[in-house]
């Protein structure tokens, strides 16, 4: 890979701020005065917030060309393993932040993210002015401190594929390969109406008796990046099988079944009690299913019918 050199007028003091409507929660992306944030986030552009003018913000993010912090020599390394980056991930906790670090291509090109411990306030430090890895990290980068600092707001990233019917919706969990993308593409075929509002990560927030489920501008591999939100109807676990069988599951087995999907840092106990409160709240309002599937229509059609037929309305 081809290090770019650094252009000095990115290193200009002077700040711009965008913003993002994420689940409703108000996201600021701070940036040099000649980044353009909308540019390199191109998966937010349907959240863009107009007309705001230095509003205060529910979780800041800020992008800065400056030199990394040095990691203090009592930092705790949390994990250094990731999903998505595999071995060249690091997560230390330090005094009073959390550093994410990810290497690519070498022990030099490091990229940092330091964070408050609730994760409201984050600095994302750019390695090198090449655009496609400022985007890809700081796409994630973004998704990891908003699946965090979202919890105070009663609200929790989930990793799922959401359909949406009428005004209603459905996210569908399981383990990577178990076929939730496969399924909602089912809904779409079998469902009059069906939609798919997110694949991979959506956000579920509860306020009062209302439990909502929003796109994001995280959905995976499916570019289905959309400003909208659904009243949430059921969670449904996928597990394959050589027939199609529907089971509704309740109290803590119901919590078991959703709670793996859920986003939260288990090393900071604050904020996964928050997640698990959360979450017990919204198990109060909708229905949890488990489906032994085959991925057929009648798979689709089963799940529609039995997800749909006693959720609280």
């Amino acid at each position: 890979m081809d290090i770019v050199i650094i252009n000095k007028n990115i290193l200009s003091k002077k700040m711009n701020i965008t913003y993002y409507h994420i689940a409703e929660l108000l996201l600021a992306v701070k940036a040099p005065e000649k980044m353009d944030v909308r540019a390199i986030l191109p998966s937010f552009h349907p959240f863009y917030a107009h007309d705001i003018e230095r509003e205060t913000a529910h979780i800041s993010i800020e992008l800065t060309f400056s030199p990394c912090p040095t990691l203090a020599e009592d930092a705790v390394l949390l994990t250094d393993e990731s999903i998505t980056w595999g071995e060249n991930f690091r997560f230390y906790e330090c005094a009073d932040t959390y550093q994410a670090i990810i290497y690519v291509g070498s022990e030099e090109n490091k990229w940092v993210m330091e964070c408050s411990k609730d994760f409201q306030n984050s600095t994302i430090y750019l390695a090198i002015d090449d655009r496609n890895l400022i985007s890809n990290l700081c796409t994630w980068y973004t998704m990891m401190a908003f699946g965090q600092a979202a919890l105070a707001f009663d609200t929790i990233l989930i990793h799922a594929s959401v359909v949406q019917v009428d005004r209603f919706a459905y996210a569908f969990l399981g383990k990577s390969g178990t076929g939730k993308s496969t399924h909602s593409q089912l809904w779409l075929s079998a469902i009059k109406g069906a939609l798919l509002l997110n694949d991979d990560n959506p956000a579920v927030r509860i306020r009062g008796e209302k439990v909502e489920v929003f796109g994001t501008p995280w959905s995976g591999k499916k570019k289905c990046y959309l400003a909208r939100k659904a009243q949430l109807r059921a969670f449904v676990r996928l597990e394959q099988a050589p027939f199609n069988q529907f089971k509704e599951v309740l109290g803590m087995e119901a919590f078991l079944e959703v709670v793996p999907s859920c986003t939260s840092i288990r090393w900071n106990r604050e904020l996964f009690h928050k997640m698990n409160d959360t979450l017990e709240a919204i198990l109060k309002k909708v229905k949890v299913g488990r489906l032994k599937c085959l991925p057929n229509i009648r798979a689709a059609e089963l799940s529609y019918i039995e997800s749909s037929k006693s959720a609280l309305d």
